[in-house]
C-alpha cells in the first residue's frame, strides 16, 4: 500500500499509527528524499501481511519538485496493490485536487478523509457515501491523531486492492477536454504501453506538456508535432492560454461539483480560533517578538530549570557511582594503569560527557515539536518572509534554515525544493548559521560552568547571533554572487492542532535514539583516539604529562591562531578540531583532556579557567563553535547538493572567517567593557 497526500495532512500521524515502531527509514534511490516503509500492525486481522510505503507529501503529481517526481513514479512504476490518500476534511478542495490525479493513474484508491473531528467542530457535515458516489472511490472517515477509524481504512483498502482499478467518473473533465485527450491516447498509447505507463494518465500529462514525460516516452517526432498540433488547438480554445491552466480548470470544476453535492458549510462571518491566535501571533508589530520570547523560555526550560536538574541527576549516576564503581572494579582485578585509564577517563569520561546531555535534547525537541504539531512554525516561517523580502531576500530560504536548528544535513537537503539555482546555493551557504542540536553540549557544558544563572539567557543569544548572521550573509550575498529577483513565496498556514501525545514522543524518541546511536558510535570511537593519542608520545610511550603527548605537540601549533580570542590552549584547539567529525566530541575532548565531569560545576571552572581565563573567552568560544564548519557529515552533503569543491570549500572558508571575526569581536569588545 502505498500511502499519499498533502503536506500538514495528517500523513505522518496515520503512518505512525498504523505501523508503530515496524518502520524502516531510508532515502528513495538516486535521490536524497526520505523514504519511510513499514509493517501494519494487527496484519494477520486483515488476512495478509501489509506493507505501507509512506510518500512525500505533495500538491500535485506534476514533476515540479524531486517529492513529486519521486511519489508519481512509485505509483506508475511500482504499481502498489492500492493507493490510501489521506485527505485533510478541512481543505476538502485543495486536498482533491491531489485525488483526482492519483484517479487518473489507473491504480485502486481508497480516500482516508482525515480530521472528521475538527469539520464536525466548525460545525460542517460532509456526507461521505456522496463523496464516494461522485468520485466512484471508496472514501472512510478517519481521525489519525487517535487513530479512529484506521481499521476500516485498511480493511477497505485490502478489499479495494481485490477489486482493482475502478474506472473513473464519466464527467471528471468538460466534455471538450475529453474529447481532446482520447485523441490524444489514439496516439500515445503504444508508447505508454512500451513504457509499461497508464494511458490514461500518459495522455493527459501530455496534453499539459509535461517535459519528464516526453523524454520518458522518447515519441518520433511526427506523432510528437501530431500531439502539439492537438494541444494548440486545445489552448487556443480558451481566454485561460495555457494548456496545464485549462486542465487545472477542468478539474477543479468537478471538484467544485463534487463538493456541492456531499459538503454543507456552517453559516459564514463566525471567526475560526485559528483567525483569533493568527491576529496576534502573526501580527506586524508583535509577531517577532512573541516569537522570541517564546524561544527565551524554550531555552530557559531546557538550560536553566527542568534540563538542568536532570541533566545533574545523570551527572551524578556517571560521576559519584558508575566511574568509581568501574575504577574500583579495574583496581580489584590488577588491571595495568592504561586500560584503567583508556575505561575510565577516556570512554566512561568521553562518552559519558554526552550522555549527560540527553535529558536537555529530549526537552528541547519535545517543545519545538509542539510548536511544530500545533502550526505555529509555519507562521514563523510566514513572519520570517514578511523580514526578510525588505532585505531583498525570499522566505523561502528560511524553511531550510528552520530546519538546521535540528540538524544540517537534512536542512542542506531541503533546498533542493528552490527552484532557482542561485537561491539553492545560498540557501544551503546559509543554513550552517543556524545553530543544530549538535551543538547544545557544547553551550550547555561551557554555561552551566560560567554562566551559571543566566544558561537559558546564554543559550538564547548564541541562537539569535546565528539567525543574524545568517540573515546578514544573506543579504551579502544576493547582492554580490547571488544577485537576482527573489521567487515567490507560497506558504500554506494550517489550523492550529492540539498537539497528539503519540506524534510528540515518537519525535522525540526519533531525535534521542539518533543522539544515543552516535555517542555509542562515533563520540565512543573519537574518545578511545582521543584518549591513545593524549597518553602516548610520538616515540608510543605511555605518558602522564599531556602537553608531551602527541596531541599535545599537534595542539601547541594551532593553539596561538586562537589567542586573539581568549583561549590559546592546545586542549581548546584540539576540541575544536575534533567537532569538525562531530560537534558533540568538543565536549567529550575537554572532558577526557581535564579529566572533569561534564556538570562538575565550581571543580570544573577552576580547572578551565587556565583555558578560558574569563567568561568572555568562554562566550567567544561558544560563538566560534556556533559559526565554524559544520561536522564532515553536513560538509559532504554540502558539497554534493552545491555541486563540487569549489563551492564547498569556499562556503567553508567563509564559515570559518566569519566565526573568527565574530569571536575575536566578541573577546575584544566583552573585554574593553568588563
Amino acid at each position: 500500500m502505498a500511502l499519499v497526500g498533502n503536506p500538514n495532512s495528517g500523513k505522518t500521524t496515520l503512518f505512525n499509527h498504523m505501523t508503530g515502531s515496524n518502520q524502516y527509514v531510508g532515502n528513495w534511490p538516486g535521490v536524497t528524499v526520505e523514504k519511510k516503509e513499514g509493517r501494519v500492525k494487527q496484519a494477520e486481522e486483515y488476512g495478509c501481511n501489509v506493507t505501507l510505503v509512506d510518500l512525500p507529501g505533495i500538491y500535485s503529481l506534476s514533476p515540479y519538485s524531486m517529492e513529486e517526481i519521486v511519489a508519481r513514479d512509485y505509483v506508475t512504476k511500482e504499481k502498489p496493490d492500492v493507493v490510501i490518500n489521506i485527505v485533510d476534511a478541512t481543505n476538502i478542495e485543495r486536498n482533491l485536487y491531489l485525488s483526482i490525479q492519483l484517479i487518473e493513474m489507473e491504480r485502486p484508491v481508497v480516500i482516508a478523509l482525515n480530521m472528521m473531528d475538527e469539520v464536525y467542530a466548525k460545525g460542517d457535515t460532509i456526507h461521505v457515501a456522496e463523496l464516494s458516489k461522485y468520485l466512484n472511490i471508496p472514501v472512510v472517515p478517519i481521525t489519525a491523531k487517535t487513530g479512529e477509524g484506521t481499521k476500516e481504512l485498511i480493511q477497505e483498502a485490502v478489499r479495494q486492492s481485490e477489486r482493482g482499478f475502478v474506472i473513473e467518473p464519466d464527467d471528471l473533465y468538460d466534455d471538450y477536454t475529453h474529447q481532446i485527450h482520447h485523441r490524444i491516447d489514439n496516439i500515445i498509447y503504444p508508447y505508454a504501453r512500451r513504457e509499461d505507463l497508464p494511458v490514461h494518465w500518459t495522455s493527459i500529462k501530455m496534453l499539459e506538456g509535461d517535459e519528464l514525460l516526453k523524454k520518458t516516452l522518447n515519441i518520433p517526432q511526427e506523432q510528437f508535432e501530431q500531439i502539439e498540433k492537438i494541444a494548440h488547438e486545445y489552448e487556443t480554445s480558451s481566454k485561460l492560454g495555457d494548456r496545464e491552466t485549462m486542465v487545472a480548470d477542468s478539474r477543479y470544476k468537478y471538484i467544485e461539483k463534487v463538493v456541492a453535492n456531499s459538503v454543507v458549510k456552517s453559516s459564514l462571518g463566525k471567526k475560526t480560533i485559528t483567525e483569533k491566535i493568527d491576529a496576534v501571533v502573526t501580527h506586524k508589530i508583535f509577531a517577532i517578538p512573541i516569537f522570541l520570547i517564546i524561544m527565551f523560555l524554550i531555552f530557559t526550560l531546557t538550560f536553566s530549570t527542568l534540563g538542568a536538574l536532570l541533566q545533574n541527576g545523570i551527572s551524578k549516576f556517571i560521576g559519584d557511582i558508575l566511574s568509581p564503581f568501574i575504577s574500583e572494579l579495574l583496581t580489584s582485578l590488577s588491571s595495568p594503569l592504561w586500560i584503567k585509564s583508556l575505561v575510565v577517563d577516556g570512554v566512561i569520561g568521553g562518552v559519558g560527557g554526552v550522555l549527560t546531555f540527553l535529558p536537555q535534547i529530549a526537552i528541547l525537541f519535545c517543545l519545538l515539536s509542539i510548536l511544530e504539531d500545533s502550526g505555529y512554525m509555519s507562521r514563523i516561517a510566514f513572519i520570517m518572509d514578511r523580514l526578510l523580502r525588505k532585505f531583498g531576500l525570499s522566505g523561502k530560504a528560511f524553511i531550510p534554515m528552520l530546519m538546521g536548528f535540528g540538524c544540517s544535513v537534512p536542512a542542506v537537503m531541503a533546498a533542493r525544493t528552490m527552484e532557482n539555482m542561485k537561491d539553492r546555493r545560498m540557501t544551503i551557504m546559509l543554513v550552517p548559521f543556524m545553530s543544530c542540536s549538535a551543538k547544545l553540549p557544547i553551550y550547555g557544558f561551557i554555561a552551566q560552568i560560567f554562566f551559571v544563572k543566566y544558561r537559558g539567557l546564554v543559550v538564547f543569544s548564541l541562537y539569535l547571533i546565528g539567525i543574524i548572521c545568517g540573515i546578514l550573509s544573506g543579504i551579502l550575498f544576493k547582492r554580490t554572487l547571488f544577485k537576482g529577483e527573489e521567487a515567490p513565496f507560497v506558504l500554506e498556514l494550517p489550523p492550529y492542532r492540539m498537539p497528539g501525545l503519540r506524534s510528540t514522543l515518537l519525535h522525540v524518541w526519533d531525535k534521542i535514539e539518533h543522539f544515543i546511536k552516535k555517542a555509542a558510535t562515533l563520540i565512543f570511537g573519537m574518545s578511545v583516539l582521543l584518549w591513545f593519542l593524549q597518553s602516548f608520545d610520538f616515540t608510543m610511550h605511555f605518558t602522564e604529562n599531556s602537553e608531551n603527548s602527541m596531541l599535545g605537540i599537534i595542539g601547541g601549533f594551532i593553539a596561538p591562531v586562537f589567542k586573539p580570542m581568549g583561549f590559546a590552549t592546545w586542549q581548546a584547539a584540539v576540541s575544536l578540531l575534533t567537532g569538525f567529525v562531530a560537534k558533540e566530541a568538543v565536549v567529550s575532548s575537554l572532558c577526557l583532556f581535564y579529566g572533569i565531569s561534564s556538570t562538575a560545576g565550581a571543580e570544573a571552572a577552576g580547572i578551565l579557567s587556565g583555558t578560558f581565563g574569563t567568561p568572555v573567552a568562554a562566550y567567544a568560544f561558544l560563538v566560534f563553535t556556533l559559526l565554524y564548519v559544520p561536522c564532515v557529515a553536513a560538509f559532504a552533503t554540502m558539497k554534493r547538493e552545491l555541486g563540487g569543491w569549489k563551492w564547498a570549500l569556499g562556503s567553508a572558508a567563509y564559515q570559518i572567517a566569519i566565526a573568527y571575526i565574530m569571536s575575536v569581536l566578541v573577546y575584544t569588545v566583552g573585554m574593553m567593557i568588563l
